[in-house]
């Protein structure tokens, strides 16, 4: 019965014309990268993967993320300038949800303005749950 209703919980991972959801995730970590990347690919979304805030911005300039996970530190462009540049592009936007190991996250989410927050060691359960919070908006 619980694998039923976690099916269910996250089985609409289309947008209402079909397309699949689109998620950038930007990590320097490669472990990271790899959960996210199997976690949400298993979900059939769409995804983009960045190594740094600088990849990111490349992406996307060429391809529009409904959502963005974030990590906050990386070399070359850390959260923190990537989403100043982000937001200096034209709209639309992407909810963004950073990624951080530090306890301050909600006053880090804050100070960029971030639209959630997911504490570092995390589950695939947990990234699915933040995940549909947002793309389920409509």
């Amino acid at each position: 019965m619980r694998n039923a209703q976690k099916e269910q919980k996250h089985s609409s991972m289309t947008q209402p014309n079909g397309a699949k959801h689109r998620i950038l995730i930007v990590d320097d970590d490669e472990a990271i990268r790899s959960l996210l990347q199997v976690t949400l690919s298993s979900a059939r979304f769409e995804l983009a993967i960045a190594a740094n805030g600088a990849q990111a911005l490349k992406v996307v300039d060429n391809w529009q993320p409904n959502l963005i996970l974030l990590d906050m530190r990386m070399p070359i462009m850390d959260g923190w300038q990537f989403i100043q540049a982000y937001r200096q592009m034209p709209p639309p936007f992407a909810a963004i949800v950073i990624l951080t190991a530090s306890l301050d996250s909600e006053r880090i989410r804050q100070q960029v303005a971030a639209d959630a927050a997911l504490l570092k060691p995390f589950s695939p359960d947990t990234i699915l749950d933040v995940v549909m919070r947002f793309l389920r908006k409509p």
